[in-house]
């Protein structure tokens, strides 16, 4: 059985291969054109799924796309994404099939990545919900081994990645307020880091968090305790077992999931009725979605092993 995942993000587009045994075997990574239309981003896809599967001629069993944002697998469309606002309402599954002369099952990049980390897993928890920090943030579940369906009439972030409930908190591109992405996502990040250095990018950020230069601890105490509030909102209404932490973010700044779980530890010695969630950094790195995206195609992807979760 040859499985191929395609993660479409809003830097980069992953497309890989994976066998029956759930072992990646080959990825190829390209940029994602920015303000890309549907037919240019299927050219694209096409592209690197002719990389990763004409040199080997093996038989293709399924294909699974992962788009970030909120998606309608049933008609194979994208509703709303803000980064990739030019393919909403495409039918870029179809298109992309079409392109590849095989069915391709959509999906949102969260639920690939989400089982993947939680296939990662032994032994696999009851209750597993899986945060991934990059461009954007996003969270989904696997609750008693049913991964959670996103709820296609919401065109927010999940409610709960609202951090900072004020009525003066910042807006989000989402319409919410106090959205955790306005606090861990890579462009927020950035941006506080280019007001003491310039242009940079995270992992320079890391690196004066280590030199112990005071504007980079005060950006990653405040990312960390935003990303604490957010754990704990997770762990208290999902009594999750687990809580994997992932993504662009997480990999380039390893001190602010440290931060956070420290932030979170004091929010619950507060409140001792509480149970404590296993914090956990993600295991799948960069290849999550496409491992995610892969597996999930060799299933139906709305049936009785999918469940909606909290709205």
């Amino acid at each position: 059985m040859i499985l191929i995942g395609v993660d479409v993000g809003g830097t980069h587009t992953r497309v890989g291969a994976v066998d029956g045994a759930g072992r990646l075997l080959r990825t190829t990574r390209l940029l994602t054109p920015s303000g890309a239309d549907g037919a240019r981003l299927v050219a694209l896809i096409a592209r690197a799924f002719r990389k990763i599967t004409e040199p080997s001629g093996e038989s293709i069993d399924a294909v699974g796309l992962a788009l970030p944002g909120l998606v309608d697998a049933k008609t194979g469309r994208l509703i709303r994404s803000v980064n990739l606002t030019n393919i909403e309402g495409n039918p870029i599954a179809d298109a992309l099939g079409v392109e590849i002369g095989l069915p391709v099952h959509l999906l949102t990049d969260i639920q690939a990545a989400t089982w993947a980390e939680y296939g990662a897993l032994d032994p696999r928890p009851g209750r597993f919900v899986h945060l991934r920090l990059g461009t954007g943030a996003g969270l989904c579940a696997v609750l008693n081994g049913q991964l959670e369906a996103q709820d296609p009439t919401r065109s927010t972030h999940h409610p709960l990645l609202v951090v900072d409930p004020a009525p003066t908190a910042a807006k989000c591109p989402c319409g919410l307020r106090g959205c955790l992405e306005g606090f861990v996502a890579a462009p927020a990040l950035v941006a506080r880091m280019s007001e003491h250095v310039g242009c940079g990018e995270l992992r320079e950020l890391q690196m004066h968090y280590d030199a112990g230069e005071s504007f980079a601890l005060a950006i990653i105490d405040l990312a960390g305790d935003a990303l604490a509030v957010a754990l704990e909102n997770v762990s208290r209404t999902y009594d999750a077992d687990v809580v994997s932490v992932g993504g662009g973010v997480i990999m380039a700044l390893p001190s602010l999931l440290g931060r956070a779980v420290e932030a979170y530890g004091a929010r619950l010695h507060a409140d001792r009725s509480q149970k404590r969630s296993s914090i956990r950094a993600a295991q799948w790195g960069d290849d999550a979605g496409v491992m995610g995206a892969a597996r999930l195609a060799a299933r139906p992807l709305f049936d009785s092993t999918l469940v909606f979760g909290h709205t």
